[in-house]
């Protein structure tokens, strides 16, 4: 792996997973960034093309600077901007420059190139450094993802 200097502190958790789980170098970690104004809560989409389909990796995090607030719960409200994606991927007439920032709006480009040809696995990563969403509200969100043909996966450094 490339050495690379996480350039913000809210970054810190993408670029673990994206490197640890995906095995991906600085410069790729950079071309996964979406986070910014606009991102529908998408702060990293990576696109692994390896296996019988590929998928698309959509990380979301959240990077606590206090103990205190690391003890809360994710929100799962944060986590319900996901079906926002969803539906901006799907729907081809949206309009991307008004709901997306520009990396993002490409990304979403992207995407729709490839559901064109293939039939990619959308995996929704939850990250934080604090606590899991609670139990409830991350079941009945994974149960919705699903009928939208998506994953929901948390990793949480306090586990």
């Amino acid at each position: 792996m490339n050495a690379k200097r996480v350039e913000s502190h809210s970054q810190a958790l993408t670029f673990l997973l994206l490197s640890t789980k995906f095995g991906l170098d600085g410069h790729s970690i950079d071309d996964c960034y979406t986070d910014g104004g606009n991102d529908l809560g998408v702060d990293a989409i990576h696109i692994s093309r390896f296996g019988n389909y590929p998928s698309v990796n959509v990380i979301q995090s959240k990077c606590y600077s206090s103990a205190r607030k690391a003890a809360n719960p994710f929100k799962i409200s944060a986590v319900r901007k996901f079906r926002d994606f969803l539906h901006a991927v799907k729907n081809r007439d949206a309009d991307l420059s008004k709901i997306s920032n520009g990396v993002l709006a490409a990304k979403i480009d992207e995407i729709r190139e490839l559901q064109e040809r293939e039939f990619p696995i959308f995996r929704l990563w939850i990250i934080s450094n604090g606590q899991r969403c609670q139990a409830r509200d991350i079941e009945e969100f994974s149960q919705e993802a699903l009928k939208l043909d998506a994953e929901v996966t948390e990793f949480h450094l306090s586990e």
